[in-house]
């Protein structure tokens, strides 16, 4: 799936740093439609996924689980789901491209198939995987939390209790905890340990029966951020974010309060099952040292606000970025060097110094990541001469991304005429 584009990207070369004031609504959360996808595959009888995001990963992940056997439909923008009753019907081939979270959640779930599975993705996606073992498991390390959310996920239909042990603190864990609102919302009970520091250290899983529910995707975080930032960096501009819940475990909402440290001003508005977020940007925001260890994703739209910030911020806690759909430590190093930054990059931070203001033509590669064309986007608002290589690769998460971004441009536009 790609975005059919509503601008050319070379447009990006004209962009400056006027005001904006725009209110819109991200796509639901592809964490959870994932999640959401996968233990209503589990569940007796149908479900009903409201709000589900359709992208590249969730729409792999949906052709999949239909290979499998699993019934699946659609009734406006609903998706509905007949789950295999703890057990896919059939075996079969599947392909999920790049996705990291649907190719992980699949290894698990094959163990439940009634026939041979056959895994495959993208090169880059068979180089991201590793080995998963055992039922009743001490953990060490992972360097990915989605092993782990992958057999929570499946451990109500094992047939006997799953024990999760945690070595060392899990790596992303404020995924795992999204994983278990998951599972709650499909009123599965989840058993969670915590040692003397109230860090996280197990989990148990009974066997259960999973019952179709009827449950709504919020907004995504992931995708609101970039909006955040893009407010953020702009002197006076402001952008309302739409459709937040307000005790989302979602861990990249954080970054608001991070932008709000920096010198944004971030205010929450409405008291209902979902408020709206207002931020608005600052003359210039400060620099930070930030751990973005809980919101690792978020930490892309992050270095794009510590390259517009005033002096040299650092940002650490990124080792999973490593092993995304690139390196996107190396990658963010290289492509903000193109721009002008200074940057150190080490095996798990970013040490970012702002450039001097510059006018070149800076082509700006992807590496075929959504979150590298989202975040050099948002950058364009206040450096141009940015040149986006492949600007499609938004469909793997955001398939409208370039629809909205445009909004932000044309009310730039619209300020710049009648001023």
């Amino acid at each position: 799936m790609r975005d059919s584009l509503p601008i050319e990207p070379l447009a990006l070369l004209e962009q400056r740093s006027s005001p904006f004031d725009v209110a819109l609504r991200v796509p639901g959360s592809k964490s959870l439609t994932n999640r959401l996808y996968v233990l209503a595959a589990l569940a007796s009888g149908t479900s009903r996924i409201r709000g589900a995001l359709a992208s590249d990963d969730t729409d792999r992940l949906l052709t999949a689980l239909e290979t499998l056997g699993v019934g699946v439909s659609r009734e406006g923008d609903d998706v509905l789901i007949t789950g295999g009753a703890g057990r896919l019907p059939r075996g079969g081939s599947v392909n999920l491209g790049d996705g990291g979270t649907p190719t992980r959640f699949m290894l698990a779930l094959a163990t439940l198939a009634r026939g041979s599975v056959v895994i495959d993705g993208s090169e880059r996606m068979r180089q991201r995987l590793s080995a998963m073992r055992g039922r009743t498991l001490v953990v060490g390390q992972t360097a990915s939390s989605q092993f782990i959310s992958a057999l929570l996920l499946i451990a109500p239909c094992l047939g006997t209790a799953l024990m999760l042990r945690y070595r060392e603190p899990p790596t992303s864990s404020s995924y795992l905890d999204l994983t278990v609102e998951a599972m709650q919302m499909f009123g599965i009970t989840v058993g969670g340990e915590r040692d003397a520091r109230g860090g996280l250290s197990g989990h148990e899983v009974t066997p259960q029966v999973i019952s179709a529910r009827d449950v709504s995707v919020e907004v995504d975080a992931s995708s609101a951020v970039y909006f955040a930032v893009a407010a953020a960096i702009v002197p006076g501009a402001r952008v309302e974010l739409l459709g937040k819940v307000p005790a989302s475990r979602q861990p990249d909402w954080r970054l608001l309060d991070v932008l709000a440290a920096m010198g944004a001003t971030v205010e929450s508005r409405g008291d209902g099952a979902t408020t709206s977020v207002v931020v608005r940007g600052p003359e210039r925001l400060r620099a930070m040292k930030v751990n973005a260890t809980l919101f690792p994703d978020a930490s892309m739209a992050l270095a794009i606000a510590c390259a517009c910030a005033a002096g040299t911020s650092v940002i650490t806690g990124l080792k999973t970025l490593r092993v995304k759909e690139t390196d996107r430590v190396a990658a963010l190093a290289a492509e903000l060097t193109k721009v002008g930054c200074e940057v150190v990059a080490t095996d798990d931070s970013l040490r970012i110094t702002p450039p001097a203001p510059r006018t070149d033509r800076v082509t700006i590669e992807t590496y075929g990541d959504h979150r590298m064309a989202m975040s050099f986007a948002v950058l364009g608002l206040v450096r141009p001469g940015i040149e986006i290589v492949d600007p499609g690769c938004v469909a793997k998460s955001y398939p409208g991304f370039w629809s909205d971004f445009a909004r932000l441009r044309q009310a730039t536009a619209t300020l710049e005429n009648t001023s």
